[in-house]
């Protein structure tokens, strides 16, 4: 999925262009949770008996029925989609690998674009993190099998009705105000996740945590293309999910690390502490300076 997600957004600066960014990568998203919500309906997770979740053979179902799902959907994209191939060629994976280098030094000497991903590292690492534990924690705590899958589906629900409250704040504040609030929204998630109790604080965090999982999802690329001229978008957007990948390993670390110290919910600091960097970096970046450095690289 990192693989698809770096040319899904490297295409969608082709094929959008930077004045509607906002509204496809909205649409998408709410696209996108209707679909996997229909699936997981399909599957059964909204109603399914407690007995049957943790049944082996319910749980192939479910992953060999995702992966038709998505192969299917993808027939459209490889039919339909037409390149236009311009950018340098290369004659051999060592010379790809050397302009692709030479791109990555070129990129890194751009402080603003330096700056935004760091801070959408320490934001995107937090909130995969909290994606990642909130099921388990919440299993540890005794909230019901049932109640963790509806939940499940509830977040998909959640996720399409958020990404049409986005699409409606970005025709009032600019992307990066709407990034600070997916930031906000996790760190007052990663507090709700860390003293819930009952199902109904599980839903409650999920809805906080999904609002701001939509709107990082849509607003992740849409700064990045603020600061990618068209013809760097493939290369952007490949060294900002290898960015994501590499570091990855922080959140989940500091969590395990502080969970098994201090105990589970000072876990949760270190999220937090992580947010709240990433609050303070997106402040202090200037996307203006950082587009028209991309742009000066690309007509060196």
């Amino acid at each position: 999925t990192s693989i698809m997600h770096c040319f899904y957004n490297s295409l969608l600066m082709l094929v959008s262009g930077s004045h509607n960014i906002v509204k496809v990568s909205c649409l998408q998203c709410f696209i996108g949770s209707v679909g996997t919500a229909l699936l997981m309906v399909l599957l059964g997770m909204h109603d399914v008996d407690p007995d049957v979740a943790g049944n082996r053979g319910y749980v192939i179902y479910c992953f060999v029925l995702a992966a038709l799902w998505f192969f299917v959907l993808s027939i459209p994209l490889w039919i339909y989609l037409q390149e236009d191939d311009t950018a340098e060629a290369a004659e051999s994976i060592q010379e790809s690998f050397a302009i692709s280098w030479k791109k990555t030094l070129n990129s890194l000497s751009n402080f603003e674009l330096v700056k935004f991903l760091v801070a959408m590292l320490l934001f995107n690492d937090a909130n995969t993190t909290l994606h990642v534990v909130y099921v388990v924690y919440a299993a540890q705590i005794g909230i019901p099998v049932d109640k963790i899958l509806a939940g499940s589906v509830l977040n998909r629900v959640i996720s399409a009705v958020a990404s049409l409250m986005w699409l409606g704040l970005s025709t009032l504040l600019d992307p990066k105000s709407c990034f600070i609030g997916c930031i906000i929204a996790t760190l007052i998630a990663t507090v709700l996740c860390a003293w819930m109790d009952n199902a109904i604080d599980f839903y409650l965090m999920i809805a906080f945590m999904t609002t701001a999982s939509s709107g990082a999802f849509i607003f992740n690329k849409v700064l990045m293309g603020a600061l990618t001229p068209r013809e760097k978008a493939s290369h952007n957007f490949g060294f900002m999910g290898m960015v994501n990948r590499v570091g990855g390993f922080v959140g989940p670390f500091s969590f395990s690390l502080l969970s098994v110290v201090y105990g589970p919910k000072a876990g949760f600091v270190g999220l937090l502490l992580m947010g709240l960097l990433a609050l303070l970096v997106i402040t202090q970046v200037d996307f203006e300076a950082g587009y028209a450095a991309s742009f000066g690289m690309v007509n060196r």
